[in-house]
C-alpha cells in the first residue's frame, strides 16, 4: 500500500471573547470552555523565509525504515468553507487580505506539526445569520514546483496560483506546477481526531465549537509521484574496477580505473495542475497532467537529470587547501584545529600516501567555499609509476563534519549544511552536478583466476633401477629420455604417474603432483546506488508504460603510449519497464504513484562504449520483475 504520513493540526481550545479579562474573573475553566461565543485558537507552524528553486527530495523512506516519516519538510494548508471552494475569512465581510490559511506553509517533524511563534489565528464563530461557521481543511506539498501556469517557476516559491479559489460555483481548486525530478508532491485526507464526536455532530466538523471540544483535523498524506532509486552493476568483470582496467598505461597523475557513472537521465511528464480541493463525493485524479504530454511520444516529455544534494558550507573560511607533494621529505603540519578527510592533522607521505585525496588546484567555489579542481588519489599516481606530483589537500575545522557523512567516501556533502527552509538535512538539489561525487564505479567482487596444479620429479630408483628397467616399461608409463632440462620440461600434468629417465645422472624419475589446483571463482557483480531517488510522473499508460533512460559515464581513454584522456559518453536510450509474471508470461504493468521502484541498470561494454538494460523492483512486492533484462 502507499506509505502515508499522519499527524494532527493542533487546534488548542482557547478563550478569546469580546468581553474583557475582568469580565471573566472568577469563571470556572469548564464554563469558559463551553462558551459558544468564544473563538478557538488555531496554532500553526511557519517556515523561515528562505527561498529555494529546487526540491528538497523524497519525504520519508520505505515502510519500516527508521526515517519513514516527516523530518522537518514543508507542507501547505488550505482552509475553505465546508463543502465549497470559498475561502475562509477572518470576518463575514470577506475582505481581500483577510483570508485565513490560504496556502499557509507549515512544517512537520516525525508525526507532529511544528508550531512557531507568530500571530494567533482563530476560527470565526458564526455567519451573519448566527449559524456556526464550519470549515474543511485541505493540505498538500508541492515543494517549490508551483508555476504561474506557463510551466515556469513562480515568482515566489511557496506562493501558488489558486485556480477556482473563492468561486461560489466552483467544484475544485487547482494549482499549476512543473516538476524536475527533485520534488515530492503529496496531498492529505482529513479525518477528525474524535470519531464519536464527529459522528454525533457532523455539521460542526470543523468549527470553533468542535475545536473547543478537543476535535482537531488529522492529516494523512500520500505520495502522488513515483519514486525511482537507480542502481548500476556491470554485466561482466572486464569493465569493473576490480578487473583489468581498459587503460593499461598512460598519464598516471589522472588515472582512475574502471567506468564512473556520473548521471542518469529519464524522460517524464513534468507539467500539470494539482487538484488541491474538490467538492465531489469521490476523490478525483489529484494530478491533471498537461494534455500535450504523451508517454507514446518521448519528444513531448521532459528530460530529468539525476541530481545530487546541494550542501552549503556553513562557514567558507573553515575549508583550507594545503599544498603537498608526493615526495615531501618531511611532515607538513596543517593549521592548528584543522584536519583532512582522513582525520589526519598533518601530512606524512609514508603514512598517508595511499589514501590521500588531492586536487590539482587550490581554487574554491565562491558560493560554497569547496574546492573546484580535479580530484584524484596519490595511490593512483604512485601505481602508475609517475614521478613526484604536487597538489592540494582539502582540510576543514575539526568537528565541522556532519553526521550524514559516509564511511565509504569523503565528498562535498560531508560538511555542515546551512539551514534552508527545512529543519533537517533535506536541503535543495543542485543543478548540473555529477551525482557520483563518491565515485560510483562499476564493481565486481570475489573474482579469482585460480592456480593450476604443480608437478615435481621424484627419484624412482627403487622402482626403476636403471635404463634397462626403464626400457622394459610399457609405453604408456614412459614420459621420455633426456637431460635435466628435458626432465624439467616433462614435469607436467600430462605425464603425471609416468617415468622419465635422466641421461645426465642415469636415474629414473616419477612425475607426481606437488600441489593441487586451486579452482577459480567467478565472483559477483556489485550493485551500487547512484544519487538520490528521482521523483517522476507515474508511467501508467497500459500500452506505453515505462521510462526512457540514458546513462552518462566517464572513463580514461588511452591517447598515446604515455597519455590518457578523460572521456565522457552517454549510452543509447533504453526503456525501463515494469513487468510481472502472469501464467509464466511477462506482462507489462504500470509504475504506480506512491511506490518506490529499485531500478537496477546492468551495463556492458562493446569496446569503449557502454550499453545498458534494467530491471525494476517495487518495494511493496520485493520481487525482481526482469524488465528488459537479458535472459
Amino acid at each position: 500500500m502507499n506509505k502515508k504520513f499522519y499527524f494532527g493540526l493542533a487546534l488548542t481550545a482557547g478563550l478569546f471573547a469580546s468581553c474583557s479579562s475582568e469580565d471573566l474573573a472568577g469563571e470556572s475553566a469548564s464554563k469558559q470552555l463551553i462558551d459558544d461565543g468564544a473563538p478557538a485558537k488555531i496554532e500553526i507552524g511557519l517556515t523561515p523565509g528562505y527561498e529555494i528553486t529546487r526540491g528538497t527530495g523524497r519525504v520519508g523512506d520505505v515502510a519500516g525504515a527508521s526515517n519513514a516519516q516527516w523530518a522537518g519538510q514543508k507542507f501547505t494548508v488550505l482552509m475553505l468553507e465546508k463543502g465549497t471552494m470559498l475561502g475562509a475569512y477572518a470576518t463575514n465581510d470577506r475582505n481581500p487580505g483577510e483570508e485565513l490559511l490560504k496556502g499557509q506553509d507549515m512544517t512537520a517533524d516525525g508525526v507532529t506539526v511544528v508550531s512557531l511563534a507568530d500571530d494567533a489565528v482563530y476560527y470565526p464563530t458564526a455567519d451573519l445569520q448566527g449559524n456556526p461557521k464550519v470549515y474543511d481543511f485541505w493540505a498538500y506539498r508541492l515543494d517549490n514546483s508551483e508555476t504561474d501556469g506557463a510551466a515556469t517557476p513562480a515568482a515566489t516559491p511557496g506562493v501558488p496560483t489558486f485556480n477556482g479559489y473563492d468561486d461560489a460555483n466552483g467544484t475544485k481548486i487547482t494549482i499549476p506546477f512543473a516538476i524536475n525530478g527533485t520534488q515530492d508532491i503529496m496531498v492529505a485526507a482529513t479525518t477528525p481526531s474524535d470519531a464519536t464526536y464527529a459522528s454525533n455532530h457532523p455539521d460542526l466538523i470543523y468549527s470553533a465549537k468542535s475545536a473547543r471540544n478537543g476535535v482537531k483535523p488529522n492529516l494523512s498524506f500520500k505520495h502522488l509521484l513515483t519514486s525511482l532509486t537507480f542502481k548500476v552493476k556491470p554485466k561482466s568483470r572486464d569493465i569493473s574496477d576490480q578487473a583489468d582496467c581498459p587503460i593499461t598505461g598512460g598519464n598516471a597523475a589522472s588515472f582512475v580505473p574502471g567506468y564512473q557513472i556520473t548521471n542518469i537521465t529519464l524522460k517524464s511528464m513534468s507539467t500539470g495542475e494539482l487538484v488541491a480541493a474538490y467538492t465531489a463525493t469521490d476523490e478525483p485524479e489529484r494530478i491533471e497532467w498537461t494534455a500535450a504530454q504523451d508517454w507514446a511520444d518521448p519528444t513531448t516529455l521532459t528530460a530529468f537529470n539525476l541530481m545530487c544534494r546541494n550542501r552549503l558550507v556553513a562557514d567558507k573560511a573553515d575549508i583550507k587547501m594545503v599544498a603537498v607533494s608526493s615526495n615531501a621529505s618531511m611532515t607538513i603540519n596543517y593549521d592548528s584545529g584543522y584536519e583532512d578527510a582522513e582525520s589526519h592533522t598533518s601530512y606524512t607521505p609514508d603514512a598517508n600516501l595511499l589514501t590521500m585525496e588531492v586536487y590539482d588546484s587550490d581554487a574554491k567555489d565562491d558560493a560554497t567555499g569547496l574546492p573546484t579542481g580535479n580530484k584524484t588519489t596519490l595511490n593512483a599516481i604512485l601505481n602508475g609509476g609517475a614521478g613526484p606530483v604536487t597538489g592540494y589537500i582539502r582540510t576543514h575545522k575539526i568537528g565541522n563534519r556532519s553526521p550524514y557523512q559516509t564511511s565509504q567516501s569523503y565528498d562535498d556533502c560531508d560538511y555542515q549544511a546551512a539551514e534552508a527552509a527545512v529543519t533537517t538535512d533535506l536541503v535543495p538539489f543542485a543543478d548540473n552536478c555529477d551525482v557520483a561525487a563518491n565515485k560510483v564505479v562499476l564493481d565486481w567482487e570475489g573474482y579469482s583466476p585460480g592456480t593450476p596444479a604443480t608437478y615435481q620429479a621424484t627419484d624412482a630408483t627403487a622402482t626403476v633401477a636403471d635404463e634397462t628397467a626403464y626400457d622394459a616399461l610399457a609405453p604408456a608409463d614412459k614420459a621420455g629420455k633426456g637431460d635435466a632440462a628435458a626432465l624439467t620440461a616433462a614435469t607436467i600434468a600430462a605425464n603425471e604417474g609416468k617415468y622419465f629417465f635422466n641421461t645426465d645422472d642415469n636415474k629414473a624419475y616419477k612425475i607426481e603432483e606437488a600441489a593441487a589446483a586451486v579452482p577459480g571463482t567467478d565472483g559477483t557483480a556489485q550493485v551500487s546506488t547512484v544519487g538520490a531517488p528521482m521523483l517522476v510522473a507515474p508511467s501508467n499508460d497500459a500500452a506505453n508504460s515505462g521510462y526512457l533512460v540514458t546513462v552518462t559515464y566517464k572513463y580514461w581513454k588511452k591517447q598515446t603510449a604515455s597519455q590518457v584522456v578523460l572521456t565522457t559518453k552517454t549510452t543509447d536510450p533504453f526503456v525501463v519497464n515494469n513487468y510481472t509474471i502472469n501464467g509464466g508470461a511477462k506482462v507489462k504493468g504500470p509504475f504506480e504513484a506512491g511506490k518506490n521502484y529499485n531500478v537496477t541498470i546492468t551495463l556492458y561494454s562493446d569496446g569503449e562504449t557502454l550499453s545498458g538494460d534494467a530491471t525494476s523492483e517495487p518495494w511493496v512486492a520485493g520481487d525482481d520483475l526482469n524488465a528488459n533484462d537479458e535472459e
